[in-house]
């Protein structure tokens, strides 16, 4: 019996080393072709770009305000600034990123869109040039 003990060890250890192989290959394989929804999207000011994840493209067209407090500036509110984009190329879009996070946020076409950053950030010498806005944007499923 103690000769039969290598043999069975020794096979078990293979079918155990190739089973694991398996998985993690399978795990690796998926996790490397799936980009996930959610990620963020940095969008220059009059750019398109695919949503993450989507074939869905995203124009950022706009700037209609920015009252957000210049940098190196004491302000009483920390102020707004709001966005235009289009979305598919039909569905037009305005976020608002400031006072409240409900105007930040949009469900179209599917996806819920999210107005997460504005750059630059005003400078007390004045307000950025159109052209300078970056705007990050943040997409999942409406049904997360």
């Amino acid at each position: 019996m103690t000769r039969s003990f290598p043999r069975v060890f020794a096979f078990v250890s293979v079918v155990s080393l190739i089973a694991m192989s398996t998985i993690a290959a399978a795990c690796g394989k998926s996790a490397a072709t799936e980009q996930p929804l959610s990620a963020d999207l940095d969008l220059r000011y009059a750019t398109t770009a695919a949503i993450p994840g989507d074939t869905i493209n995203v124009r950022f067209v706009d700037v209609t305000a920015d009252s957000r407090c210049p940098t190196s500036v004491q302000c009483v509110w920390a102020g707004e600034v709001t966005a235009r984009f289009t979305v598919g190329g039909k569905d037009d879009v305005t976020l608002t990123l400031g006072a409240s996070a409900a105007t930040a946020h949009a469900i179209v076409r599917g996806k819920q869109m999210w107005l997460v950053a504005m750059k630059p950030y005003p400078a007390s010498t004045g307000s950025p040039v159109k052209g300078d806005y970056v705007a990050t944007l943040r997409f999942s499923s409406a049904n997360d």
